[in-house]
């Protein structure tokens, strides 16, 4: 902020600085130059100014330039800124050529500163002025200025008396002042956030000081014009912010009206300005002036209308120039001197209204004539299907006439007859067409309603959208019938199921819901019902729930189909389950849903439209109702269960290749299944139905229908009749559109008619184009042809034009928005077109006779249509109007249907009728036009006029007469009740009528004059302080004062005064404030300051105003009682500033710690230093819900504090809460003070009561009972106070506590004797008998505890002290032990000095007797006070109040220093307890006597218990668990507050010996148990020892006798035995312990245990050894062909599992030699289950390669597992053995007659046969055929050896080349069909295997009868063949 006084720039070094850094060229000069041109400007801030405002400098860069004429600008760079004079000048030149702006500007200036300048003679400022013959002098501020506060700123004062100076020298000038209001900164004032910190809020501070410059400038004669440019902005801000966004935000356009500054305008902003500138000196409408360059014309179109609403509508408190001229307006709402209505829009416009004023006349033209109707177009041949006559003809799908087909390659079952359906139809069966079209007319769409299947066939199908074929919910039953529920005796069903169809239906719900339907059907049947819920009842069954329908049958078939429309077959919903009959019960289940129907759509071509829709839906299952019950109860009610949803049906798109165009849907769903219902109470939930399943929906292509359709060779088609009844059609052209191929022709003809009687000939058509006289109706006929049946012509489109004239029927003006409310004027039937008339037929000639409204004009060539009469002989007929011959005609050329004549608009103009005869119904004179038609020949009949059109437009005066003032006034009144209260800116005026949308009228040339004779009112008075609306302030508060007026009137002069109705002491007041107008909230305003009062002063404010308007209407208040509304003004606020406490054993924080029976002072002080105040401490129970006791604290003139003191009982004891109460008893108000652990307060809130008085120990014994076993007894005794409640117990050699039960009652010093002294109450009056009284009750309370107690109520009615001190006599001789002291009547019937006197001698009188007193302190409920402005009747008057207050002042003064006195407090609370009174109003009644006594006994009953009683406990003691030995005991006392007594001596409180007990020892033998059975591995034992008395153990263990375990322990002791020393069978352990400690017996223990060798697998071997030879012919050896022989040798070993464990074998063998032609296996472990077998095998076959002797040695072993009991790893079970086989070479063979290679043979080997007969080339065959084979072998040869090689190929032992799978050893051998695997891949699975060793490895064997099986490892079997091989499953 710059200092005050610096004699700087207003924050000029930051201008200076943004400009250095925008121009880096020459920065020094610009800022020289920037420095030379700032004028300095100096401050003062007034003393008394919150803050100071800050000015920011405006862009001083800009530079001011001179422009003169019409309108002059003086402002700063806001006006600078797009050169605001330019757009102005631009805009008022429009209308305007002469306008011309300029301005007076420079950055910054305020209007003070253009005045100073304005003043310097020689200024450009003054010369400007002063020569410029001005009409406007527009003025713009600061823009910071007019928002500051006007009566604290020096700156707007300024502004305020520069604005003055210059409108007296504008005056001067003959010109005059407008304020350019300009807008808040878009962020608010950063410079003065104190002020302004938002756009709105400086929007507001703006308007409200621009108002009131113009305020201060004005004068009755000169008004002072305003600008709102401003409130433009604020309208858009308004605008953006209602529809949910944030003006601010960059994008929107409030942003953009601003430059990045913020503060400048844009381009934008700167013409929004513009706009009102411009609405506001001409009040024209903005909207349509060419905008600037700048912006885009729907920017321009924006900013424009804003203005407009600113202007026009959104500102009705501001006086525009142009409202000015004899209080009239002379433009519409919206700123425009004429608007356009269109009356069959109920279109409105608005007429202004000046609220506070009232409307004197008004009037306005309103025109309305005839339209001019153009019917241009281009005609779909679809538009004329309906209505149209077809004779071998039809309208196809695509919108072409044609010939119909006839033949050719048709769809099969096609027919040749067209229909057109456009409304609801039923239909079943076949049907066959060429063209079907389903379509819509109007607003009725086509629909069929299957009643049965339905199929059609037809060249074309069309479905139009809005039409449908409907096949839902047609069938009941079904092969897919959903399942039944029937209703169980307990009155639950399940829910049934859904019907089935293209799958299932879903279940019902619940564990015996309906199932759903099955599948079934191939597309061609319906759909099937969903299953009923039913119950039975008197054996008559009947259903609650039906299932739904099934959907039907849809079969279409056709060339084309279009679908736009719904092919539907859908099932329906099932019904809900019924709510129980009886209101109670289980919910009812859910029908299932009906499944989905058949569909079938076939056609070369279909076309779905994104409209198109084909389905086969279920239907969805009923609901399960809920549980329910009627009245009362806890039942326990199920919700039902839910129906099955129908499955979907079967639906079937097919089409030729290519032909299917799907842009909409098609499907087959299955419908929901029902919903649970919910159960009542605690019943189950229902089950849901389970969802249909989806049926079958299949597209796809066929073949389609191939070949080309024939056509008919003749058609004829009649179009419907074209055109409108009574309306006669003009300039009639159409064009056809045809496609005519060659050998093809179409030619047609057309007829007309106007009175729809009598026709024209049929006249040739031009199909390229004809022309139609004047009709009403016309209709079309054509001829289609064709040489051949091969094709056709077509006709596409009708192009038309023609036009017609339409009037506007039964038109109103009305002042509402509702048409017919506040009527203006009303023209009944036609207004602007005359159709019709009359004949007035004479002799020759007949006049034609149409009557027009006098004052209209025509508006084009009228049309007339004459019927002719039946001539006698043909002559000349004249049509003549006013003398003035139309047209002469030959009665021979009149057409028979008529005459149409055109009659010129100027003859019209010129025979119009000038005069005539006024219509009731219309407002308007009607006048005649006769148009005569002679003939020159005689005729029959006459000429008869049949229609008319004579178009004209008429201009109505409307308001003359007072309607427009009446409309106005009424609509005032229902809306606001009257002008007075009028306060809406604008009138709705709507126009209606029965016309076309587009038919208008035009208002214009209205004139309202408003006249101002209302005087002022207040709406209403709201009082404010610190923002807040209240209607009580209090001492020290600013209270604001807003006051609205009706309507808002914001140049009122409005004075006020503030004054208490009980002190004001002369009227009128001798002065008066005055108060101001606030924009922000449309109201005066003013502060009353309240510290004008002093701190106690306290009245009700009441508020009179007296107002006066601008032409000096008053409304001023007639006398103190015309006060308008009030306000209650507090004192200060009776509040608490902080407490202290006295008489707390310890105070911690905001805790007092204190005993019961302890008294603590509380001590507070008042806000402001109050002393008049009643001030309370509530304590508060925290442990349960009582009333709180209440402690009064009187103010204590000595400590300068208020005072009260407390004490606690024992009932208390825990945390009490204090809170305070501050009265201030003549408002009735009070503040509270309360604890807040969030926010504490300085105040001791918590007062926590412990019991810290421990109990005494007096005595304590123990006593041997008889031997040792009979025990002790234990004795004790102590002393506690009485309302304690005590624990004792004992403790041996410090174990438990041992309780101390108490040995009887403890007695204490009872009460003997009881006084009561009192007044009628204490006597007993209102209560029903003595019994019942305060006293009574007191008594009996008493008794209850002591049993007999003497009582003397010495009460009295009227007993007063001195009454009491008479009976000292009858008080001393009762000896009494409580006295109680009730003195009603001493409170309101004694002085203060009696109680000052006598209480002390009274208490100290009965002191003297031991008794202690309770004495009832009468204390008043503030709430029972007669305060200011209210009280209950028969309350308390303040002096009473304060009386009572007195002695209860003086009673604790007195009682302080008497302990034996105890104060009860009474708090009269008859206000709030009615019910505690007597009938006699004044007592009491039984109700009212227990409270009373209840008080008393609380602090009876407490005192009571402080006193000390001795309580006495024995016990006996049982010794049975005690050590033999000297034992300790302690005696301990704790009371309910955990106070442990002291100890009552050093050491052991007693002592005793008590000897040992014999049987102490034990032992038990956990382990080996008895019988036990153990594995021969190590074995435990488990003994368990102790001594009850915690001595020595020593165990010693035998078994067999022979000792084998020692140890010394006590408890569970455990080790282990080695178990060989002990071998196989049954041993016996014996367990003794003794101990060295004690002389007593020893115990023993004794188990049994056997070692017994465990189960084990048991094996049977068999072995045998065998061998197989193979022989293969057309082998190739040594150069011959022959047959090769090999034997394979096989050693197998079966071994047998006949044990009763598995157990796992191994083979273990061993060649002779490296190189072993042995293959054995398996090589791995493997094991065998009880009863299986296991094979091992040793392979060999000869090969040249290993011919000799091999030796294999080899054995079977059983592996044992690795924890045997042998500690070895394998067991024998089969060998070793050792096995010799000898391997000879393969036996070759060769064939007989060979040669060698030289030709006589084929090898040197002899031949085994001889063939010397063979020719040459079979040779040369047969030895290419043996080459190829020996290939193959060798190749398979070779195969089989990699695999051989391969180990991961064992054991499957696939054959080498000259070997076979050897055979079974169990089987007999099969030479024969060995299996040849040679073409099999290794990575394919085998199926079949030779013999078990291609089983796969790892499986087992299972026989079952004389089947054996192999199950592998992947669990797949194999079974057993014939042959020995295997064969997998």
């Amino acid at each position: 902020m710059t200092q005050q006084g610096a004699g700087i720039g207003i924050n000029g070094g930051v201008s200076l600085g943004l400009m250095a850094q925008r121009m880096r060229g020459n920065a020094f000069i610009l800022a020289a130059l920037m420095l030379f041109s700032t004028i300095a400007i100096y401050f003062v801030q007034p003393f008394d100014a919150p803050l100071a405002p800050t000015l920011v400098d405006e862009d001083l860069s800009m530079n001011s330039g001179q422009q003169g004429l019409d309108v002059l600008f003086m402002g700063n760079s806001y006006t600078q800124s797009n050169n605001l004079d330019g757009l102005v000048e631009s805009a008022l030149q429009q209308n305007s050529p002469s306008a011309n702006a300029d301005k007076l500007a420079a950055g910054g200036l305020r209007i003070d500163q253009h005045a100073t300048r304005a003043q310097t003679a020689g200024h450009q400022w003054n010369t400007t002025l002063n020569n410029g013959n001005w009409d406007w002098v527009i003025l713009q501020d600061q823009s910071q200025v007019p928002s500051f506060p006007p009566t604290s700123s020096q700156y707007w004062q300024d502004s305020k008396n520069g604005a003055i100076i210059l409108d007296d020298m504008i005056e001067d000038q003959g010109a005059e002042t407008v304020f350019l209001m300009t807008w808040g900164r878009r962020d608010g004032d950063s410079q003065n956030q104190w002020r302004s910190p938002d756009y709105p809020t400086m929007q507001a501070h703006l308007d409200s000081g621009y108002r009131l410059y113009a305020e201060n400038v004005s004068t009755p004669d000169r008004p002072a014009w305003i600008a709102p440019a401003g409130l433009a902005f604020k309208h858009i801000y308004d605008e953006i912010v209602a529809q949910g966004g944030t003006p601010e935000d960059s994008g929107t356009l409030f942003h953009d009206l601003y430059t990045s500054d913020g503060s400048h305008p844009s381009l934008s902003g700167s013409y929004l300005a513009t706009c009102v500138v411009y609405a506001t000196l001409t009040g024209d409408d903005p909207v349509g002036l060419i905008g600037p360059g700048g912006l885009d014309a729907t920017r321009t179109l924006e900013l424009q209308q804003a203005a407009a609403m600113t202007v026009f509508s959104n500102t009705p408190n501001v006086f525009y120039p142009w409202m000015r001229n004899t209080n009239s307006v002379t433009t519409f709402g919206n700123g425009n001197g004429s608007v356009i209505l269109h009356p069959a829009l109920d279109e409105s416009t608005t007429l202004p209204h000046r609220p506070g004023s009232r409307a004197d006349s008004a009037e306005l033209d309103l025109t309305a004539g005839a339209y001019q109707k153009w019917d241009n177009g281009s005609n779909s041949m679809l538009m004329f299907t309906q209505g149209s006559t077809f004779n071998g003809t039809t309208i196809d799908a695509f919108g072409q006439l044609r010939l119909n087909i006839t033949g050719g390659n048709l769809v099969p079952g096609s027919g040749i007859v067209n229909r057109n359906i456009v409304q609801a139809v039923q239909m079943a069966g076949n049907y066959s067409y060429d063209t079907l079209r389903i379509g819509c007319q109007g607003q009725t769409c086509g629909s069929i309603r299957t009643t049965g299947p339905l199929r059609i066939i037809a060249n074309t199908i069309v479905i139009e959208q809005g039409a449908s074929i409907n096949a839902d919910e047609v069938v009941w039953g079904g092969y897919g019938e959903g399942g039944p529920s029937i209703q169980a005796a307990n009155v639950s069903s399940d829910g049934a199921g859904g019907g089935g169809h293209g799958d299932t239906g879903g279940d019902g719900g619940g564990p015996m819901g309906g199932s759903g339907g099955r599948l079934y059907g191939n597309g061609s049947e319906p759909g099937s019902s969903g299953g009923n819920v039913s119950s039975t009842f008197n054996n008559q069954t009947s259903v609650d729930a039906r299932g739904g329908l099934g959907g039907g049958v849809i079969e279409l078939f056709a060339r084309t189909i279009i679908i736009n429309g719904t092919v539907t077959a859908d099932g329906s919903q099932g019904d809900d389950g019924q709510r129980p009959s009886t209101g109670t019960g289980p919910g009812g289940s859910g029908a299932g849903g009906g499944s989905g129907g058949s569909v079938m759509v076939m056609a070369n071509t279909v076309d779905i439209g994104f409209n198109g829709l084909i389905t086969a839906d279920g239907g969805d299952g009923g609901d399960g109702a809920n549980g329910a019950q009627v009245g009362p109860g806890t039942g326990a009610h199920d919700g039902g269960d839910g129906g099955g949803g129908g499955a979907g049906g079967r639906l079937m798109v097919a089409y030729a290749p290519n032909g299917l165009t799907n842009n909409g849907a098609y499907h087959a769903d299955g419908g929901t299944g029902g919903a649970r219902g919910w159960p009542y109470g605690s019943g189950s939930v229902g089950v849901a139905g389970g969802n249909g399943n989806a049926g079958f929906a299949f597209t796809g292509a066929f073949g389609g229908w191939g070949g080309a359709p024939t056509y008919a060779l003749n058609g004829t088609w009649v179009s419907p009749l074209i055109g409108r009844e009574d309306v006669l059609h003009i300039g009639t052209h159409f064009v056809l559109t045809a496609n005519i191929p060659a050998n093809t022709s179409v030619n047609g003809s057309m007829r007309w008619t106007v009175d729809n009687q009598t026709w024209s000939e049929w006249s040739p058509v031009n199909l390229s184009g004809s022309d139609v006289p004047p009709f009403t109706w016309m209709q079309l006929q054509l001829n289609l042809s064709a040489l051949n049946n091969s094709t056709t012509p077509r006709i596409t489109v009708i192009d038309s034009s023609n036009f017609h004239w339409e009037a506007v029927h039964d038109l109103s003006l009305d002042v509402s928005n509702t048409p017919g409310a506040n009527p203006v004027m009303y023209f009944a039937g036609p207004l602007g077109l005359v159709n019709n008339g009359s004949d007035d037929a004479q002799v020759g000639y007949t006049d034609s006779v149409l009557w027009l409204p006098v004052d209209a004009k025509p508006v084009a060539e009228g049309w007339l249509h004459l019927t002719p009469p039946n001539f006698l002989v043909d002559g000349n007929v004249t049509v003549s109007l006013g003398g003035a011959t139309i047209m002469v005609i030959n009665s021979s050329k009149i057409p028979s249907y008529g005459l149409t004549i055109s009659i010129p608009q100027a003859l019209l103009q010129s025979n119009w009728p000038s005069q005539g005869t006024s219509s009731s119904s219309t407002g308007v004179d009607w006048g005649t036009l006769n148009i005569r038609a002679a003939s020159s020949t005689p005729y029959m009949s006459s000429f008869m006029m049949e229609l008319a059109a004579i178009p004209y437009e008429l201009t109505l005066g409307i308001g003359d007469n007072g309607s427009l003032v009446n409309a106005m006034t009424a609509h005032a009144t229902s809306i606001s009740g009257g002008w007075a209260t009028a306060d809406f800116p604008l009138f709705p005026l709507t126009a209606s009528g029965d016309a076309l949308d587009e038919h208008a009228i035009t208002l214009s040339n209205l004139n309202i004059t408003f006249i101002d004779d209302i005087a002022p009112s207040v709406a209403d008075v709201t009082f404010l302080v610190a923002g807040t609306e209240v209607t009580t302030a209090r001492f020290g508060d600013l209270v604001e004062i807003r006051v609205r007026v009706l309507v808002n009137e914001s140049d009122l002069l409005v004075n006020w005064h503030l004054e208490g109705l009980s002190t004001i002491s002369r009227w009128p007041p001798a002065s008066l404030g005055n108060m101001t107008w606030d924009t922000v909230h449309n109201a005066y305003t003013a502060v009353f300051d309240t510290t004008v009062f002093s701190v106690e002063y306290g009245d009700t404010m009441a508020l009179w105003i007296w107002l006066e308007d601008a032409v000096g209407n008053q409304r001023h208040p007639g006398g103190v009682a015309d006060w308008y509304d009030r306000v209650l003004l507090r004192p200060v606020y009776p509040g608490l500033i902080g407490s202290t406490t006295s008489g707390c054993m310890i105070t911690d924080g905001n805790v007092c710690q204190m005993e019961p029976g302890d008294i603590v002072t509380l001590y507070t002080e008042a806000e402001f230093g109050r002393t008049d105040l009643h001030v309370r401490a509530l304590v508060f129970n925290a442990s349960n819900n009582s009333a709180p006791f209440e402690v009064f604290m009187p103010w204590d003139s000595d400590t300068k504090e208020y005072r009260g003191s407390y004490t606690p009982w024992a009932s208390d004891l825990g945390f009490l809460r204090v809170e305070y109460i501050a009265i201030d008893p003549n408002l009735n108000e009070r503040s509270w003070h309360y604890w807040n652990p969030i926010e504490p307060q300085p105040f001791v809130f918590q007062i926590a009561v412990v019991d810290q008085t421990k109990p005494t120990e007096l005595s304590f014994s123990v006593h041997p009972q008889g031997v040792a076993a009979d025990g002790w007894r234990i004795n004790a005794s102590w002393l506690q106070q009485a309302s304690d409640s005590t624990n004792a117990t004992f403790t041996v050699d410090d174990g438990n506590p041992i309780a101390l039960p108490l040995t009887e009652r403890a007695e204490i010093s009872p009460v003997l004797s009881y006084v009561a002294l009192g007044s009628s109450t204490a006597a007993g009056t209102g209560a029903s008998d003595e019994n019942h009284s305060q006293v009574g009750i007191i008594h009996r309370a008493l008794e209850d505890e002591f049993g007999e107690v003497r009582l003397n109520n010495l009460s009295q009615d009227g007993g007063r002290v001195m009454d009491f001190r008479g009976k000292w006599g009858e008080i001393n001789s009762s000896n009494p032990d409580i006295v109680t002291i009730l003195p009603f009547s001493d409170y309101l019937s004694s002085d203060t000095s009696s109680w000052r006197t006598n209480y002390p001698k009274l208490l100290d009188d009965i002191a003297s007797t031991g008794a202690h007193v309770f004495f009832g302190e009468l204390r008043i409920d503030p709430d029972y006070i007669c305060h200011i402005g209210s009280g209950p009747g028969g309350c308390y008057s303040f002096y009473e109040f304060e009386a009572i207050s007195e002695k209860n002042a003086i009673l604790r003064d007195i009682v302080s220093t008497r302990p034996d006195v105890t104060i009860v407090p009474i708090i009269d609370s008859n206000a709030e307890h009615p019910e505690w009174i007597s009938d006699d109003g004044s007592h009491p009644n039984v109700l009212g006597h227990a409270h009373l006594a209840e008080l008393f006994l609380r602090e009876i009953r407490g005192w009571l218990g402080t006193r000390e009683l001795v309580q006495n406990a024995s016990v006996q003691f049982d010794t049975a668990g005690l050590l033999p030995g000297n034992h300790d005991l302690e005696l301990h006392v704790i009371d309910g507050s955990n106070n442990t007594a002291s100890d009552l001596a050093l050491g052991a409180d007693a002592s005793i010996y008590l000897e040992a007990d014999s049987d102490i020892l034990t032992v038990d033998i956990i382990h080996p148990t008895d019988s036990a059975l153990l594995e021969p591995r190590p074995v435990l034992f488990r003994v368990d020892t102790g001594c009850a008395i915690g001595c020595t153990v020593q165990l010693q263990v035998e078994v067999d006798g022979e000792l084998v375990h020692t140890a010394t322990t006590d408890g569970i002791l455990e080790w282990y035995e080695d178990w060989e020393q002990f071998g196989f069978g049954q041993h016996q352990v014996v367990a003794t312990v003794s101990t060295p400690d004690w002389v007593v017996p020893i115990r023993t223990a004794t188990s049994e245990f056997s070692i017994v060798e465990p189960p084990h697998p048991e094996w049977s071997t068999q072995c045998e050894s065998s061998e197989h030879t193979t022989s293969i012919d057309g082998i190739s050896r040594f150069g011959k062909m022959g047959r090769l022989s090999v034997t394979s040798h096989t050693q197998e070993c079966m071994v047998t599992n006949i044990g009763e464990v598995n157990g796992t074998l191994q083979f273990l063998g061993a060649p002779s030699d490296a190189e072993s032609p042995f293959d054995c296996g398996p090589s791995q472990p493997v094991e065998v289950v009880p009863l299986d077998s296991i094979r091992f095998e040793c392979y060999a076959e000869e090969n040249s390669s290993y011919s000799g002797i091999h030796a294999l040695i080899f054995e079977i072993v059983r592996v044992l597992p690795s924890n045997h009991w042998t500690g070895n790893a394998t067991e024998a079970v089969h060998g070793p053995v050792e096995y010799r086989l000898f391997l000879a070479d393969p036996l070759f063979v060769p064939y007989a007659g060979q040669t060698t290679d030289d030709g006589t043979g084929l090898g040197g080997e002899p031949d085994l046969e001889s063939s010397s007969d063979m020719p040459g080339p079979a040779k040369v065959a047969l030895f290419t055929l043996l080459l190829i084979l020996i290939g193959l072998l060798s190749l398979t040869g070779y195969n089989r050896w990699k695999d051989a090689q391969d180990p991961y190929a064992q054991p499957e032992h696939d054959q080498s080349l000259f070997s076979v799978e050897p055979p079974d050893p169990f089987e007999s051998p099969v030479d024969e069909d060995a299996e040849v695997t040679g073409d099999e891949s290794p990575e394919q699975e085998k199926k079949r295997v030779s013999s078990r060793l291609g089983l796969p490895d790892g499986g087992r064997f299972v026989k079952d009868g004389g089947t054996t099986t192999y199950i592998d490892a992947d669990g797949k079997q194999w079974l057993k063949d014939e042959d020995g091989g295997f064969t997998r499953l």
